[in-house]
């Protein structure tokens, strides 16, 4: 159970690094070697964020599926049958289990989600953000098209 659970968050956190690999990048550099809007992201807040993903939303995201994986595995008929086989695919399944944790929750709401740590942390929205759309209201019907070729009932 713990090597299975570690195994989910393993994959999870690797495939954070391999999709944040020119957000590392960037933190590497020297403030001399950044761009100027590449320093402006480092100074709002660019490594506290990609620390708390890390530490915090990464690992959260991998434990969310970990606690669904029963539920999962009773519902999906594919996932039960692996769930039988031997240590080494079961691993395998639970690596796999943590890239799609890092992909759904977490990836899906990532620059929501980001852009929220990024206020707490400096105190000031990101400019730029996506705000929320409005509500909808009710649909007008829509018109129905006359037919083609005359009218109903002609040959």
């Amino acid at each position: 159970m713990w090597a299975e659970s570690l195994a989910t968050l393993i994959g999870a956190w690797l495939f954070f690094l391999v999709m944040n690999g020119s957000t590392l990048k960037l933190l590497s550099k020297k403030a001399a070697q950044r761009l100027p809007e590449e320093q402006q992201r480092v100074d709002r807040g660019l490594l506290r964020e990609t620390i708390v993903e890390f530490f915090l939303l990464v690992p959260a995201s991998a434990a969310l599926l970990v606690l669904v994986k029963p539920f999962l595995i009773k519902t999906v008929p594919a996932l039960g049958a692996l769930a039988t086989v031997a240590a080494p695919e079961r691993l395998a399944l639970h690596t796999i289990i943590g890239i799609v944790s890092y992909s759904f929750p977490f990836g899906a709401l990532q620059d929501r989600i980001s852009a929220a740590i990024q206020a707490g942390l400096t105190g000031r929205p990101t400019p730029g953000l996506r705000q929320p759309r409005a509500p909808m209201g009710p649909r007008a019907p829509r018109a129905v098209p006359a037919p083609r070729g005359g009218h109903v009932g002609e040959n």
